[in-house]
């Protein structure tokens, strides 16, 4: 029996329909973990999943091969909490995915520094706000020196400025 070969909208109905599966496995449930996708993977399925002669079996091969490899490894690098989401997106012909962040987290804060001053005796307590100012009353470094010797030459300075 011969079948018509499918069209792009069917692949790309196919692919949405397996991509939402993928959402739904009960290890991602389990886990908690949430899954964005781009438009770009559906786009990269439709054109790089789908082989006239094997119909959508090659599509279902191209998801497990490409996607479902690609986020299992970022799940297991990550190692996710309860809740995690991950990104799925196309970036140099590859499916890439990757623990999304929500855009208006802020980064995470920095320890603050204690660095001594005069003696040993006397520290001053400094944040990234602080070493901001400090780096800018300083001006620009003073040239770095040091000795370079050898067994044949005697030893010479040589100095760069940083």
């Amino acid at each position: 029996m011969h079948f018509a070969p499918l069209g792009r909208a069917a692949i790309r109905a196919i692919a949405l329909r397996e991509l939402e599966a993928l959402k739904q496995r009960p290890g991602m449930h389990q886990r908690g973990l949430e899954v964005d996708i781009d438009q770009s993977v559906v786009d990269w399925l439709v054109v790089n999943g789908y082989e006239p002669r094997y119909g959508a079996r090659f599509l279902k091969r191209a998801l497990e091969r490409n996607v479902t490899t690609e986020l299992a490894s970022a799940v297991v690098r990550a190692g996710p909490t309860t809740g995690a989401r991950f990104e799925l997106t196309v970036r140099g012909a590859r499916v890439i995915a990757r623990p999304a962040f929500p855009s208006a987290a802020a980064p995470p804060e920095r320890a603050r520094v204690e660095l001594p001053v005069g003696t040993m005796r006397a520290r001053e307590t400094l944040d990234a706000a602080a070493l901001a100012v400090a780096s800018r009353r300083s001006g620009p470094s003073p040239p770095r020196c040091w000795r370079v010797s050898s067994r044949r030459e005697p030893s010479a300075a040589r100095c760069s400025s940083a």
